[in-house]
């Protein structure tokens, strides 16, 4: 009888072991299904990332801002539809920027990064779009 009743609780420990591992495998295909909601990113001012960058550096984030001035390369963007340019306005890179008309309230959605372009107005930040600029109307 004991060797039964050893038998049978390595039958119910390989059971559960074995079910433990579907639900980790499930859960963690849960977390990457396609068919799940994107994540809706809050909107923030030009002034809002370029005054507290260390919050987000390296993270996606989506702006509102003017298109201020185009330079080779990458545009300007600010909170202001016009005015002098300073070094809290964004330096912007990427999918259709230089299609971007001044004056024009857009979103910009990408990664805030740090170094690897040199600005005119000598923000050491920019934002490299994964988007299109959308235009606010």
């Amino acid at each position: 009888m004991k060797s039964s009743g050893y038998g049978m609780m390595k039958k119910i420990l390989a059971s559960t072991a074995m079910l433990l591992v579907i639900v980790a495998c499930h859960s963690a295909h849960a977390k990457q299904s396609p068919h799940q909601a994107p994540k809706v990113l809050s909107l923030h001012t030009i002034g809002q990332i370029t005054w507290h960058p260390q919050r987000f550096l390296n993270q996606t984030v989506r702006v509102q801002g003017y298109l201020l001035k185009e330079e080779v390369g990458y545009a300007i963007f600010s909170d202001e539809p016009a005015g002098a340019i300073t070094k809290h306005d964004l330096p912007v890179i990427g999918n259709d920027v230089d299609n971007a008309k001044p004056r024009q309230k857009y979103i910009l959605q990408g990664k805030f990064l740090s170094k690897g372009l040199k600005s005119t107005n000598r923000n050491p930040y920019h934002l490299k779009l994964f988007t299109t600029p959308q235009r606010v109307k």
